[in-house]
């Protein structure tokens, strides 16, 4: 059990930057007096993060710099959630395996 708790320990640290929540490409108007694209109805492209904390939606605009960072950071966060439960799952297995060989016959 300890060398698959040093391996997952090691791939964890590896994934990094980490985050948890969502990326949404939304449209919203500038109200910039005599926008074309605004008055066309077209509007303008724009990035949102959402995310829970404590209890309560947050969203957050991110620059069209940053999309990429934070869509890497989110996919990472998934990974280690996901590392986070197969651990879990470990952890039940061998609890279950040394109940079962202390078993009398």
């Amino acid at each position: 059990m300890m060398d698959k708790a040093k391996k997952t320990w090691m791939e964890a640290c590896a994934v990094w930057p980490v985050a948890k929540g969502s990326l949404a490409e939304v449209k919203k108007r500038c109200n910039r007096p005599g926008c074309k694209r605004c008055a066309s109805g077209e509007q303008h492209v724009a990035w949102q993060y959402t995310n829970k904390m404590d209890g309560r939606s947050c969203s957050y605009h991110v620059p069209a710099r940053a999309v990429d960072e934070i869509r890497q950071a989110l996919e990472n966060g998934r990974r280690l959630e996901r590392m986070m439960m197969e651990t879990a799952i470990a952890i039940l297995d061998a609890h279950r395996k040394t109940r079962k060989s202390k078993k009398p016959s």
